[in-house]
């Protein structure tokens, strides 16, 4: 299933948002690869994207970036299961990040998965309480009573 164009939007808007800065010579060996996946996403080269940050993956399990990213660009290519294990693996490698769980609950939500989006957005507030996104989102999403 791809997404629809504002869907897109938001999944590209909330990745770019926690991008990275350019490369430089201090930067880890992966940063380059990183930083093709991100610019894959921007050109919406979404399968370009999934290869750059699963090559980043292959020899930096534990980097959470291009698990959120490559679960971004999977997502877009309709692999939502791939996104959603992507969003998990980000999660265990760092889950004090709150895009992580306001992608994973945008991607939920357009899954159906109300009360998992539910849950994601409330994660999010657990660790930045005034996080408008999180408020905005959870408060779109009716819950089952």
């Amino acid at each position: 299933m791809k997404f629809a164009p504002q869907t897109a939007t938001i999944f590209t808007f909330l990745l770019l948002s926690a991008g990275a800065a350019p490369a430089s010579a201090s930067d880890p060996p992966y940063a380059k690869s990183l930083e093709k996946g991100e610019r894959s996403i921007k050109r919406q080269d979404y399968s370009s994207a999934v290869t750059y940050f699963t090559q980043v993956l292959k020899e930096n399990p534990n980097v959470y970036e291009a698990y959120l990213g490559r679960a971004s660009a999977r997502a877009q290519l309709g692999d939502s299961k791939g996104a959603l294990k992507d969003y998990d693996a980000a999660i265990k490698a760092n889950p004090n990040v709150t895009d992580i769980y306001l992608q994973r609950g945008a991607l939920q939500a357009r899954l159906g998965q109300k009360d998992a989006a539910v849950r994601d957005y409330g994660e999010v507030l657990l660790l930045d309480p005034k996080n408008t996104d999180a408020l905005m989102l959870r408060g779109q999403e009716p819950r089952k009573r």
